[in-house]
């Protein structure tokens, strides 16, 4: 039995008050097929192959191609909300093809609306959460004609009705999870403006997040951390592949500061020559784990700062204060780590003076580079719970796209000051006040060491500035 994993494009995606920097100067791998891959290949009868769509240049007829070679009997999608109809467009051109090829969609998308997308023309069932097991569950009892109905984790059709299964349980010991095995992506077309043009690999060192601001869906949960052993197997795999950079994607890295030391402990006794980032919380961050990553290789953190006013802090439960905020940037600073920091605007009730402390805060802290957004509230978080309550505007037409998805579908703030238009030019003063700086130029072109660096630098500056 074949089965085919796809990664969407964003051919028409759901327009954001955001610049195109945020999706034309990167591209990541997608890790969560590759785990799905790598679980389905434990079961050995099954030939896999991923189709990153998201890297094709005419993705629809790309996919018809694959649909002739590889013949698929099963096929999954990573489904975003901002791809969905590019989504559906895919599963109607599948279906077109060949009306017997299942099509099961995975991904966040199925966190927020499962009964919505079920009920869409074409798919066949859903995985909710967690997918390597239910998704190998699912085309091993499809290869064999058996009952959905045991699979936790799945919804799915039959006979013209929907069934919603129990929900699976979080894996709680996620070093059992085989490493995901890139080689179904080779060569490796991905790049990012950030990644000093080398080959990079993504990569997690654990999962969910206990944390809980409240604009964020993924917060509130348990946190589950792969063993630094673990880690480094799977390190070593991707060095031996000719990986030369590594970038970690978790929403929050290591919450134990002594995981991380021991990671960096290891890393430096087997003399692993690599270049590492990842994401941290400046509350977490200290001396003595800087001057460990620092030895390890770690050559930048990515921080979620949010805002720059202390009340907005504590409206989003951030759990942060403006000075750990300022002390951290300037510890990486002092170690020789680069920062990205990440801003927000638009939170409900915010004064043009709380914006303006935001663009002076990232002016103050000089991150290698900043990226500003507009506050875009997610569904069913506490945030847009909050807005409700409080009779306040929400984007409850988000439901009716993930129930009829269209082309040129715009998602709008949630401002109570201010217009979109109003907002979006508060970003682009944010965006021109941080970047316009000689200060700022001068580091950009002494950290240029290739042609190929200076060409997208210059475009995720052409990106950012045309908006």
């Amino acid at each position: 039995m074949n089965v085919l994993l796809i990664h969407p494009p964003s051919k028409y995606p759901i327009s954001l008050p955001l610049p195109k920097i945020f999706t034309e100067v990167k591209k990541y791998p997608p890790l969560g097929l590759l785990y799905i891959a790598s679980s389905l290949e434990q079961l050995s009868k099954f030939k896999i192959h991923i189709l990153d769509l998201n890297i094709s240049f005419r993705p629809f007829k790309r996919l018809l191609l694959e649909l002739s070679r590889f013949n698929p009997e099963i096929i999954g999608i990573q489904t975003y909300t901002y791809s969905l109809f590019d989504v559906q467009e895919l599963c109607r051109i599948i279906k077109e093809f060949n009306n017997r090829i299942h099509i099961n969609l995975g991904g966040p998308h199925l966190n927020l609306y499962p009964q919505e997308t079920l009920q869409l023309p074409f798919v066949d069932s859903i995985t909710i959460g967690e997918g390597e097991h239910t998704f190998s569950d699912l085309i091993v009892r499809l290869s064999q004609n058996r009952d959905l109905s045991q699979i936790n984790g799945l919804s799915y059709k039959s006979n013209n009705q929907t069934y919603h299964n129990p929900s699976r349980i979080p894996l709680k010991d996620i070093d059992i999870l085989p490493f995901p095995n890139r080689i179904y992506l080779k060569p490796w077309p991905y790049f990012s403006f950030l990644d000093d043009n080398v080959p990079f690999a993504t990569m997690i060192a654990g999962r969910g997040c206990p944390f809980k601001c409240i604009f964020c869906g993924v917060g509130g949960n348990i946190h589950r951390s792969r063993s630094p052993l673990n880690i480094i197997d799977e390190i070593q795999i991707c060095l031996a592949s000719g990986f030369k950079y590594i970038e970690f994607m978790d929403d929050t890295f290591y919450l134990n500061s002594n995981d991380i030391i021991d990671l960096c402990k290891i890393i430096i006794d087997k003399k692993l020559q690599f270049k590492w980032a990842f994401r941290g919380r400046v509350d977490l961050i200290d001396a003595n784990i800087l001057t460990h990553v620092k030895a390890a290789g770690c050559i930048r953190i990515f921080f979620g700062v949010e805002s720059g006013n202390a009340e907005i802090l504590k409206f989003i439960n951030k759990g942060v204060t403006l000075d750990q905020i300022f002390s951290t940037f300037s510890l990486c600073r002092k170690f020789g780590i680069q920062t990205i920091g990440y801003f927000m605007i638009g939170f409900p009730f915010e004064i043009k003076n709380q914006i303006e402390q935001t663009i002076s805060l990232a002016k103050k802290l000089n991150p290698n580079y900043a990226q500003f957004s507009i506050l875009i509230p997610t569904p069913k978080t506490p945030l847009s719970d909050w807005l409700k309550l409080n009779g306040l505007f929400f984007n409850e037409h988000l439901i009716e796209y993930a129930r009829r998805p269209r082309k040129n579908f715009s998602i709008h703030p949630s401002s109570t000051i201010f217009t979109e238009s109003q907002l979006k030019y508060f970003l682009l003063k944010a965006y021109r006040i941080f970047y316009f700086r000689l200060s700022f130029f001068l580091q950009l072109f002494k950290s240029i060491r290739s042609l190929s660096q200076f060409v997208i630098r210059i475009k995720a500056g052409w990106y950012t500035f045309r908006y």
